[in-house]
This record gives structure tokens, sequence and C-alpha cells, in this order.
């Protein structure tokens, strides 16, 4: 994880004064193809800490003014949406969702977890260490 680059791309930076969950779903109604990452994802995979910052992967920018939202610089934004470099974020989300989470689309646990890292936070590691868990159980045979 401390080699990957992230996902490249463009983000924007948005303010909220809503849960962080619902900051991830009012910027799904926009686009049907944005994958929840970051404090979001992480909730309704792992839920253990506070989520503090949505992240959003989309295929184009969205305009969120309407819903409440503020622009934001990097340090003070609640939800983050990146048009990655990456395109084969969807792809990975779309093999990984035979694992049902939730109604939401997901990213990949490994790829939530970086984001979930950097986020920060006093209890990120942890964070981080339950979501890669969650990602790697079942991958070992039980004897």
């Amino acid at each position: 994880m401390t080699e990957y680059p992230g996902a490249g791309g463009i983000t924007q930076y948005w303010y909220g004064l809503n849960p962080i969950v619902q900051q991830a779903q009012l910027a799904s109604r926009h686009d049907e193809t944005v994958l929840w990452s970051g404090d979001a994802a992480a909730d309704l995979m792992v839920p253990w800490r506070t989520p503090r910052t949505a992240v959003v992967y989309a295929r184009t920018g969205l305009r969120l003014a309407a819903e409440g939202f503020a622009e934001s610089t990097p340090g003070k934004a609640t939800l983050a949406v990146t048009v990655p470099a990456d395109q084969t974020i969807w792809p990975i989300a779309a093999a990984y969702a035979r694992k049902k989470i939730s109604e939401n689309a997901i990213v990949d646990p490994l790829l939530c977890a970086y984001d979930v890292r950097e986020s920060g936070g006093s209890d990120v590691d942890q964070a981080v260490e339950r979501l890669i868990h969650y990602a790697t159980d079942g991958w070992h045979d039980s004897d």
C-alpha cells in the first residue's frame, strides 16, 4: 500500500454539514456510476471509526452546490470527488461486488484502505488494519 501512487486524476473538494455517509449518497444521486471509498465505504464494510471524510470516484466532475455543499480546500473538505486517471477502479469494483455489502457501489477494500489511510486521524492505522483483514479474510484455508 505504501507503493501505490493513488488513483491520480482530478479531485474536487467539498464541505457539507450532513453525516459523511449521507454526503456520499447525495453524490451518488448525480451519477449512477459513482463508487464510494474512504470512510463512507469503510463504514459499510467494517464500521469501526466515526466517518470523517467521504471519497467518491466519478466518471466526470459533480456539481454539488445545489445539494448544500460548498467548494472547499483539501484540509477542510468532508467530501472528495475524484475523476481518476486509473480507470481500472470500476472493473475491480465490479469483480469485488460479487461479495455484496450494500445497495451502494463501493470500491474494493484495498483501495478503500488506501483512501482511509490518506484521510489521517489518530486511529487511521487501526482502521486500515481492519479493512485489510476484511479484504484478506478467506484468502487462507482454515485448517
